[in-house]
């Protein structure tokens, strides 16, 4: 159960939990797990009873009987299963394991053993080989005085052959259009149909859904109350595998007719990774034997129902996607160190007993999350998706030229994931079906001036773009306003291209202009400082899979870019002391989250913190912060650190309030069910608390308050899509 003293980690793995898709709608379930690691962790498990709990989480009157009331026994029994259910899916990875053990309410945890080496930028793990790309440079040169005078002749000839031949003309077809998110489309052999994961039928419960790509029709595969995914067409058309993930814990792989008729139970398993193999009598399935097991691939026969390993990775990675060659000699494997955001793609070639030689070949240096793998029907090409956060692009890989490195694949606006290609014919060489993501987050902004009774505030809607436009802040004498954005990246014929900028522009949003021109990686939280021009914000640096943070300043005008903090601060959440003299940060450099402050002329960081920090912000002497499952106070340059107010450790709630003349603006952990946001107000003088208003918007955690206007500043997101399209003839545009 140790942490080695890091309490910060236990409290990072807690905001995932709560974060996470699983529990971020149970808001029950989210203070009840708070509530027991907290107080386990603080050295009062023995408190822990039933009429402990019912009084401190769940508002039971004093008068509460557990021996009459069973509510305490039956949430427990359900985070019970929500958390196996975690640790089987999104939590697969985390470093940290949290339970509830049977026969008490205090919480267990413990951190994951492996010799895991960091995200490596060259170099693959011992037990792989592969073609470095460094190395194309030694055999182009051969390679160009072998062929050049060939390479002419060829040229000459090919248009000779091509000169009448039309070109196969490019088309983006939409399969599913609509509110409802499409995901993890699988094409039928032919190319004619696809199968897919989605809610249309009924809000919030997946099923299995087929559709034609050139017709309407949609026909409704599963129906089960379980939520059903990732499904894959069988080889020879008839049937379709799907993952079943139970509500209440675990899950299984199914079979299914694709026309009509009783599913089937191939095993029970934990993780939704599936693929066949072509000649449709094996099925590859993610698998883990324990939760301390890396996942790998299992090679299941579908009519004897045995199983055995199919993929070993080494200690510290775990195998999550894999696809196989139509011919049935490679497969590529996308393998991940345990945090899942650092794979890349390796080839195996196929033994005639369906095992997989080692050692695989790495053939990728890109340290991204893959989402999808596919081969194309001349069993030479890999298509893949790899990315970070929400942009994921699509890439092709010629797996006879290795040296030449992946490829961006043209033809798809935003971002694209799980790429599938049909398994033979015409079109196994010209359609590639993927997830499209389109999402528009926009400004908005409020006025709480005059305002009494806790109404609901109007907002409108603040230099509105198609794009994604974050963290908007007004300047100290609230005529500019800073933000980031992606809206310059520029629309052209089949192309989108976008980076995170730096935004400036007048208070009203009116005609923004970037400061900034990044070609790649994300910005974030930029802000004014109080008493000049310049403004500090952090930047995220994903270039070649780098994942790099780091402070930055720059002036209004877009001169004198420059950081001041250096790569082993890995720091994030700028904000400037009153003076403008520092800019504090918060960073893990100890090894747990604290505050630190440097010179915004540059210089030595210094710690401010020493029990843990996060997003510290000055007001009137006092430095604020987040800590544990509050917000903490200290001073500017240290010293005694209190917890001033409780806020919890759901969803957003590290950043969920700001600073004011006399205490802060936040939101409170309870919400009203309403589609909106409820603000309050906590007195630092009296330590009370006041509801204030209502923003329009429900679950707003991040926002901005310019004080001398009583004005609020915040993001949202108006629109957000997942849809399957089709890509048909994409070789005339790549």
């Amino acid at each position: 159960m140790a942490l080695g003293g890091d309490r910060d980690a236990l409290l990072q793995e807690l905001s995932r939990i709560n974060s996470s898709s699983l529990f971020r709608s149970s808001d029950r379930l989210r203070r009840l797990l708070q509530f027991l690691v907290i107080e386990t962790a603080d050295g009062r498990a023995a408190s822990l009873k039933e009429y402990t709990v019912g009084l401190s989480v769940f508002d039971k009157p004093e008068s509460f009987d557990p021996k009459v009331d069973s509510t305490i026994r039956s949430e427990v029994s359900k985070l019970r299963s929500k958390l196996r259910l975690y640790y089987e899916t999104e939590g697969s990875a985390n470093p940290v394991l949290i339970s509830i053990p049977k026969g008490g309410y205090s919480a267990e945890w413990q951190v994951r053993q492996s010799d895991e080496t960091p995200c490596d930028l060259t170099n693959p793990p011992a037990s792989v080989s592969g073609i470095r790309p460094w190395m194309a440079s030694v055999s182009r040169f051969r390679r160009w005085i072998a062929t050049g005078f060939l390479s002419i002749g060829m040229l000459s000839l090919s248009f000779w052959i091509n000169r009448d031949k039309p070109s196969a003309q490019f088309r983006s077809i939409p399969v599913t259009s609509g509110p409802r998110a499409a995901n993890n489309p699988s094409f039928s052999p032919d190319g004619s149909q696809i199968a897919f994961s989605s809610d249309m039928a009924e809000a919030g419960n997946l099923d299995i859904f087929i559709k034609g790509v050139d017709s309407g029709s949609v026909l409704r595969l599963t129906s089960d109350p379980a939520r059903d995914s990732h499904p894959v067409w069988s080889p020879d058309g008839k049937s379709i595998a799907f993952f079943r993930n139970w509500r209440y814990g675990g899950g299984a792989v199914y079979l299914v007719p694709v026309a009509g008729g009783p599913e089937r139970k191939l095993r029970n398993d934990s993780f939704p990774g599936l693929a066949w193999f072509p000649d449709g009598n094996h099925l590859a399935a993610l698998h883990r034997e324990s939760n301390l097991d890396p996942p790998a691939f299992l090679l299941i026969d579908p009519e004897s129902l045995q199983s055995k390993p199919l993929t070993r990775p080494p200690a510290g990675w775990m195998d999550w996607n894999i696809a196989f060659s139509p011919d049935g000699a490679r497969a590529a494997v996308g393998r991940c160190t345990s945090t899942l955001n650092c794979c890349d793609i390796y080839l195996a070639d196929v033994r005639p007993d369906r095992t997989l030689a080692e050692p695989f070949r790495r053939v990728t240096w890109l340290n991204q999350s893959i989402r999808g793998i596919a081969w194309s029907g001349d069993n030479s090409t890999v298509i893949f998706s790899a990315g970070h956060y929400n942009d994921f692009k699509v890439l092709r890989l010629d797996t006879r030229r290795i040296e030449a490195g992946a490829k961006r694949l043209d033809g798809i606006v935003g971002s694209g994931r799980y790429p599938s290609i049909p398994l033979r014919g015409p079109a196994s060489l010209k359609r590639i079906a993927l997830v499209a993501s389109t999402e528009d987050e926009n400004m908005w902004v409020a006025s709480l001036a005059n305002i009494s009774g806790q109404p609901v505030v109007a907002a409108r809607q603040l230099s509105p773009s198609p794009r994604g436009d974050w963290g908007p802040m007004l300047s100290a004498d609230g005529t500019r306003l800073v933000f980031a954005s992606d809206r310059s990246g520029s629309h052209q014929v089949w192309v989108w291209s976008g980076s995170h900028q730096v935004w400036v522009g007048p208070a009203d949003g009116t005609y923004p202009h970037p400061i900034t021109q990044f070609d790649s990686g994300i910005v974030q939280y930029p802000q004014f400082s109080p008493v000049s021009d310049d403004i500090a914000f952090a930047f995220f640096d994903t270039k070649n899979g780098a994942d790099e943070r780091g402070i930055y300043t720059i002036r209004s005008d877009g001169t004198g870019l420059r950081r001041i903090t250096g790569p082993n601060h890995q720091a994030t959440e700028p904000s400037w002391s009153a003076d403008g003299k520092w800019i504090y940060f918060s960073s893990q450099a100890t090894g747990s989250w604290q505050i630190w402050k440097v010179a915004a002329a540059g210089g030595t960081p210094k710690q401010v913190t020493q029990f843990g920090g996060y997003r510290a912000l000055e007001s009137n002497g006092v430095l604020y912060y987040f800590s544990g499952v509050g917000v903490w106070s200290t001073g500017v340059n240290g010293g005694t650190e209190r917890k001033v107010l409780s806020l919890g450790l759901s969803l957003g709630q590290n950043v969920a309030w700001v600073p004011v003349r006399d205490g802060l603006l936040f939101v409170p952990p309870a919400q009203p069910d309403s589609g909106t946001t409820a603000l309050s107000h906590w007195n630092a003088a009296t330590g009370t608390i006041q509801p204030v208003a209502r923003l329009p918007h429900p679950a707003i955690r991040r926002f901005s308050f310019f004080e001398k206007t009583s004005t609020v500043l915040y993001d949202r997101m108006d629109y957000e899509s997942h849809d399957i399209i089709v890509l048909e003839n994409y070789d005339s545009v790549n």
